[in-house]
């Protein structure tokens, strides 16, 4: 019992290493920018090393400083595009314009078209870069295949014909690129380098996978279908092995390898949020609130928010009888969502450009009356323990689902600092070692601030 107790807390206190949220509401809407322009809109990129947003918008690409909510400038003439693939090692940028059938290569410096490539492919939608082959792929909604090209060259490799309409790829960065088939409810695999199908697998239970995004490290698939649940498949095996719920209108996935979490963004102005708890088992955490339409997002590497866009929608009668009601933008509200941990307070200003590779940090108060209490250490304990034992250390929902044991319990107390401080820093069982993360006075401050909490 003694060893257990000892594992449970230093596993509630490094939980945060693998799923940065906050019980209840463990992520929010922590500001808005309303950007406008026109044109609806599709696929999201972030741009970790530039710090920008790409949003495709019809017939151009916005470009905005997601810190600032300011638009730093725009890739015109790409009609009917849907997705931003980024090749930083090139210094190149791709676009899939699915009205011409061809994709804008521009400099990432300049944003300046370089070259238009002309595709075989229809409607090329989703895009993405392999850095391990350098090309590009395009997956082409009404031809029904994928185009590979050489990223460096700019030279059409081929087309690779698929079983059906495909959607998101993602790419496994060594070799092997995965795609979702909309209209069969399946995964395909993809030799990068051959340009040629590997295997194609099952989805079922799911039904009409559209976002698609990777855990490199356990080689786990997440699809999001859209009979509200998100497809986890071994990409070895093709085995599914969990389809844990989400919202409704999924139309993009993302995964925050650091937290260990999952998401969705859905339609319905849901963001699904799920935790891997192990390689083969996952946790739905929360249906955070956006907003509706919110469906695509990108990820922010570098702080682990979401971005997310919408806008206003009205509904205009049906253009004939028997057909759906027609949606149309209202001018001036399309707007970007930074969604993130509740733990830091929302924004009311955006916050000053973070240096190279950091997040703004967020101000706390500190205590006037301890200073074990002091800000720098309240923050990291916001960070690294919130999540499981509360604000207070009496524990939280996600902490029981973990079995993690409250900070303020008689059993923890009986705990000394020296072997609470030696499983945070070395680690034990599912515990991860934390000596590469934290230095050794910041886990005897947190030792420290916890034991102060009553």
């Amino acid at each position: 019992m003694r060893k257990q107790i000892i594992i449970f807390l230093a596993l509630a206190c490094m939980c945060v290493g693998s799923m940065k949220a906050f019980a209840p509401a463990q992520y929010q809407v922590k500001q808005k920018y309303v950007l406008g322009g026109e044109g609806g809109w599709d696929y999201l990129t972030f741009d970790s090393a530039g710090k920008r947003l790409f949003i495709s918008r019809g017939t151009h690409v916005m470009v905005v400083d997601p810190y600032k909510g300011t638009v730093l400038g725009d890739i015109p003439d790409t009609p009917g595009v849907h997705g931003i693939a980024l090749a930083q090692e090139l210094g190149k940028g791709f676009t899939s314009n699915g009205r011409d059938n061809t994709i804008t290569v521009f400099d990432l410096k300049t944003l300046k078209e370089t070259a238009r490539i002309k595709i075989e492919g229809e409607n090329p939608d989703a895009i993405l870069y392999d850095a391990s082959s350098k090309r590009v792929f395009t997956f082409n909604g009404r031809s029904k295949n994928a185009t590979a090209v050489d990223a460096t060259t700019g030279t059409v490799i081929g087309n690779i014909p698929l079983d059906g309409k495909p959607e998101f790829g993602v790419a496994d960065g060594k070799g092997m690129v995965f795609v979702n088939i909309e209209d069969k409810s399946e995964v395909t695999s993809i030799d990068a380098k051959k340009a040629a199908v590997v295997k194609s697998w099952p989805l079922a239970p799911c039904e009409e996978p559209s976002g698609l995004a990777m855990d490199l490290k356990n080689r786990r698939l997440f699809s999001g279908c859209h009979n509200k649940m998100m497809a986890v498949m071994d990409a070895d095996t093709g085995k599914v092995i969990a389809t844990p719920a989400i919202g409704e209108g999924v139309d993009a996935n993302a995964f925050d390898a650091e937290k260990q979490l999952a998401f969705s963004s859905n339609g319905d102005g849901t963001l699904t949020v799920v935790h891997e708890d192990s390689p083969d088992k996952f946790s739905v955490l929360e249906n955070a609130e956006t907003q509706k339409f919110a469906r695509t997002m990108a990820l922010d590497t570098t702080n682990h928010d979401v971005y997310l866009v919408t806008a206003e929608i009205e509904m205009a009668p049906p253009a004939k009888e028997g057909e759906r009601p027609r949606r149309t933008m209202k001018p001036g509200t399309f707007t970007l969502l930074v969604v993130g941990s509740a733990g830091a307070p929302a924004m009311k200003d955006a916050p000053k450009e973070a240096p190279k590779g950091k997040k703004p940090a967020a101000a706390v108060e500190a205590p006037k009356d301890s200073a074990t209490k002091d800000s720098a250490t309240q923050a990291l304990y916001k960070s690294k323990c919130q999540i499981c034992h509360g604000a207070d250390g009496a524990g939280s929902a996600a902490g029981k689902k973990l079995g993690a044991k409250a900070f303020t319990s008689a059993e923890a107390a009986k705990e000394s600092d020296s072997e609470m401080f030696d499983i945070t820093k070395k680690g034990k069982g599912k515990m991860p070692s934390f000596d590469k993360k934290l230095t050794d006075d910041q886990i005897k401050a947190l030792v420290k601030y916890i034991r102060s909490l009553k």
